[in-house]
């Protein structure tokens, strides 16, 4: 019998079962760090209308007619990434 089961069979299931917890957080918080910095460069697209001082329905028929950088769609919302639209805004 390898080493690993011998383990498994010598812990109790509370011991087993904080492991897998802490297992599951430390992988959890990392998830959690990486979709906080990938998602710190994305802005809604009300913040872009805010940024344009135009309306939403502005900015859609702009993302419509492709005026407006290409889109990230996450989790059902509609982002932008940030420093293209701010390129967008100096020309």
């Amino acid at each position: 019998m390898p080493n690993i089961y011998r383990k498994l069979a010598d812990m109790n299931v509370e011991e087993i079962q904080n492991i897998i917890r802490s297992t599951v957080k430390e992988s959890m918080a990392a998830y959690q760090t990486k979709e906080e910095n990938s998602t710190s460069n994305l802005i809604t697209m009300k913040e872009v209308a805010a940024l344009y001082k135009v309306s939403l329905v502005t900015i859609h028929k702009w993302r419509k007619h492709k005026i407006l950088p290409p889109t990230i769609k996450k989790g059902g919302r509609v982002f932008f990434r940030r420093d293209e639209i701010l390129k967008s805004l100096e020309k």
